[in-house]
């Protein structure tokens, strides 16, 4: 029995060998695809906050008054 598990395993050992770097090649293609997809999503996706919108607006507002006040008293 010790001949036939050794032969065993000297077949296919090889191909433990290349089942392991197939599915490390993979994950790291999942992984690239992924991160890929996520930068792109990031990058098209619009930021809307509507607070910071709102507060820029109203900063933006009080400037704008502010500077015809100071051309009107200049």
């Amino acid at each position: 029995m010790a001949p036939v598990m050794g032969a065993l395993y000297v077949v296919f050992l090889p191909f433990a060998g290349f089942a392991l770097v197939a599915g490390h090649a993979l994950r790291a293609a999942k992984t690239l695809a992924t991160d890929s997809f996520m930068h792109l999503a990031v990058a098209i996706s619009p930021s809307w906050a509507p607070g910071e919108a709102y507060l820029a607006a109203r900063k933006r507002a009080k400037a704008e008054k502010a500077a015809a006040r100071k051309r009107a008293t200049h």
